[in-house]
């Protein structure tokens, strides 16, 4: 990560101290990455695909772990300081500078194998994810507010949710996330009613 960094300007704004910046701490951000996005790299290992789009993509690090697993993936976050700095890092993967419901109707005949998201859209509603599955086969959202919805649904881990082209019920490695870290240190932080940044209120 540092080689890919090397020789660019850095805005040491707020977005470079959060933890999903692969600059200001690239372990850090690699590990959480790895955990946060654990359900849907399992899904994309078990289920391969060609095509992958991230909505609230920040600034690519997920998105560029799941190139390993597709042909063709994209990346979408409207924030422009993230993108500028996911397109220098990662430049093989495609990222826009856009809110999610703009891409899809700008590419309203592309569809994907997979979509999904840990950290987009603040109030997604069942509505919302039927208009996202016009666009691909399976959506994965990992937020645990997606519990109360009586949808079709995958269950993957305590917070992770496939909806789509997917056998309903709960996935065999389901109970194995309560067992991690991630699990602990995400429960606790709610349970203090602490603010989570991966809950910001920026605008899909």
């Amino acid at each position: 990560m540092e080689r890919r960094g090397s020789g660019m300007t850095l805005t040491l704004d707020s977005e470079f101290f959060q933890t999903m910046s692969p600059l200001f701490d690239p372990a850090r951000a690699l590990n959480w990455a790895a955990c946060r996005y654990r359900p849907a790299f399992e899904y994309l290992d078990a289920n391969p695909v060609e095509s992958v789009l991230e909505i609230g993509c920040a600034h690519g690090l997920a998105t560029w772990l799941a190139a390993d697993g597709a042909k063709h993936i994209v990346g979408v976050d409207p924030l422009a300081s993230r993108i500028e700095v996911g397109r220098k890092l990662f430049p093989e993967i495609e990222l826009h500078r856009i809110g999610y419901r703009e891409f899809l109707a700008a590419n309203s005949n592309r569809k994907f194998d997979l979509i999904f998201e840990a950290g987009g859209p603040i109030g997604m509603s069942e509505e919302g994810v039927r208009d996202i599955l016009n666009h691909c086969r399976v959506f994965i959202s990992m937020r645990v507010s997606t519990w109360h919805w009586k949808m079709p649904c995958r269950r993957l881990s305590f917070e992770a949710t496939a909806f789509g082209e997917v056998e309903p019920g709960i996935a065999p490695g389901f109970f194995r996330h309560y067992a991690t870290h991630h699990f602990y240190a995400t429960a606790i932080t709610h349970l203090r009613g602490e603010h989570h940044f991966f809950d910001s209120r920026i605008p899909y």
